[in-house]
């Protein structure tokens, strides 16, 4: 059942919150199963052996990427390009009021601020892509 349970849904579910491993009475480390599997689920979907239709895998990769570029997360940049891949140029456009109120309150930055020393973290994801 290798494809079932790599493109189910409810994989993506999990908070991560570690309160099952806690009130497992066998120790069972069901977080980092669950994490495990997340991670096998997005390398078959990167070679292309499975679809993954849930939209959270896209929203971390967005994340990541903001991440490795900026050094912190880019909201308008990740959130932009999240709603125009998932909900098209109509769900982008139908945001953006929300988007120029956050901006209006200062709340959202039209430009990515950058963190000084990026060289330290792009040699932490270089690192962790070793793995």
């Amino acid at each position: 059942m290798r494809n079932e349970v790599l493109t189910d849904d409810s994989l993506w579910l999990c908070a991560s919150c570690y309160l099952c491993y806690e009130r497992c009475p066998q120790d069972v480390k069901i977080t980092e199963v669950m994490g495990a599997i997340r991670a096998i689920a997005q390398r078959e979907a990167k070679a292309g052996k499975i679809k993954l239709n849930n939209p959270k895998p896209l929203f971390d990769n967005l994340f990541i990427d903001s991440v490795r570029s900026n050094g912190r997360w880019y909201e308008a940049g990740v959130s932009g390009t999240f709603m125009l891949k998932t909900k098209g140029l109509g769900g982008l456009i139908g945001y953006a009021p929300m988007g120029l109120e956050l901006f209006k309150k200062g709340k959202l930055s039209i430009l990515p601020h950058k963190i000084k020393c990026n060289n330290q973290l792009k040699r932490i994801f270089e690192e962790v892509e070793k793995k």
